[in-house]
């Protein structure tokens, strides 16, 4: 299993926020299904500091860190066999090469579903982060080569007293309970936003999927496949 889902400094009375952040936060409306990734947090001046965002702190460097450790793990452990293509600094790494990209090719059309863990590019800095399932398929016509691009997108989300809000649960926590009146730092939501193929490499991350030569799909990366063709 290469998501993390034992947090030590999530139990009381550290309450580190790990473990609430760590599935699908289905308790705030319109944000259900979709995973909460914040490896950073950001501490705004003349605001207190809570000892749980210490413990949060250095879980988040653990998780990072040990996604680290799986991907080379799981990286060489697939070498030979089943290798991920990687095309310059903004590649997309998934955590398990062999597992993570799933390509059904059916004629001319490729569909390819990313899931589980990521490590996304954005400006320099790498995180990895949890993805839902994103599917998209494309219809190659002449030769082509097309790269499956994760749109990044960074988010700051404040503590708030409103608890419809995430950031409510960035309220002090120490009680058991979230206190409105003891705001808490703000947290750095990393998302990959959106999918798409694209046929020259961008600024954004990418894996290389396919191209087409001489009427034939050629899959180039890691994925599970099946051909119809």
């Amino acid at each position: 299993m290469s998501i993390i889902t034992a947090f030590p400094l999530s139990l009381p009375p550290y309450n580190s926020r790990n473990n609430q952040f760590s599935t699908a936060f289905s308790i705030i409306e319109g944000d259900d299904q979709q995973f909460l990734n914040f490896p950073l947090i950001a501490f705004k001046p003349g605001f207190p500091l809570q000892a749980q965002e210490l413990n949060e702190l250095q879980e988040n460097w653990e998780i990072q860190s040990s996604y680290d450790t799986q991907f080379l793990q799981n990286y060489f452990g697939s070498a030979g066999t089943q290798t991920p293509s990687v095309y310059g600094n903004n590649s997309a790494l998934f955590i398990q090469p062999s597992t993570d990209i799933i390509t059904v090719i059916n004629g001319d059309t490729v569909t390819v579903t990313a899931q589980n863990v990521v490590s996304i590019y954005d400006n320099g800095m790498r995180y990895w982060i949890k993805i839902n399932p994103i599917t998209n398929s494309v219809t190659l016509t002449s030769t082509s080569v097309r790269f499956l691009k994760l749109d990044v997108s960074i988010e700051y989300i404040p503590c708030s007293s409103d608890s419809s809000s995430i950031g409510f649960y960035f309220n002090d926590n120490s009680s058991g309970n979230f206190d409105s009146g003891t705001c808490g730092a703000s947290r750095v939501r990393v998302s990959a936003e959106t999918s798409t193929f694209v046929s020259t490499l961008q600024d954004n991350c990418f894996v290389r999927i396919e191209r087409k030569s001489n009427g034939e799909i050629e899959v180039t990366q890691i994925a599970s496949e099946s051909s119809e063709t």
